[in-house]
C-alpha cells in the first residue's frame, strides 16, 4: 500500500506490471484498499511468468528489461500512465543494475520498485518513531 500511496502523490495515472497473472488479484486488492484504483490505468503481467519453485529464470536480464519496456510503453502511450509500478519483489536479482533508471529515461516516465518503497517506508516510520493507531489496531 505504501507504493500506491506514493505513486498517487507523484502523478495522475499509474500502471502496474506484475510477475504473473495469478498474483494480480492480490495487487489489485492492495490498490483498492489504498484507495488509489481511480488512477491505475491497468495491471499487466509478464508473458513468461515467474513462479515458485523456479528452476531457472524465464528471462535473461536483457530480455526481462525489454519485456518490462514493451509492457510499459503500451501503458504509457495507449493509457496515459505517467508512473510504472514494477510489482516484483526480487526484481533486482533478475535485471542489471540501473534498469529502472534506464527505463525511466528511455520511456520518459517514472518507474518505481515496490520493494524499495516498502523498505524505505518502514525505515521512515522507525526513524520518525511512528506506528499504527492503537484505536484501529489494538494491542492484544
Amino acid at each position: 500500500m505504501s507504493t500506491y500511496h506514493l505513486v498517487y502523490q507523484l502523478g495522475n495515472a499509474f500502471g502496474v506490471i506484475s510477475v504473473n497473472e495469478q498474483i494480480n488479484p492480490t495487487f489489485l486488492r492492495a490498490v483498492r484498499q489504498a484507495g488509489c484504483q481511480d488512477r491505475m490505468t491497468s495491471m499487466r503481467s509478464l508473458k513468461r511468468a515467474f513462479a515458485v519453485p523456479m528452476d531457472a529464470p524465464p528471462y535473461t536480464p536483457e530480455e526481462l528489461e525489454e519485456e518490462i519496456a514493451g509492457i510499459a510503453k503500451r501503458q504509457i502511450e495507449e493509457e496515459g500512465a505517467q508512473i510504472i509500478v514494477v510489482a516484483f519483489t526480487l526484481l533486482n536479482l533478475f535485471v542489471k543494475p540501473g534498469a529502472l533508471e534506464r527505463l525511466s529515461k528511455r520511456l520518459n516516465a517514472v518507474f518505481v520498485d515496490s520493494q524499495a518503497i516498502g523498505f524505505k517506508t518502514a525505515e521512515m516510520l522507525v526513524r520518525l518513531k511512528l506506528c499504527h493507531s492503537e484505536r484501529e489496531y489494538p494491542l492484544l
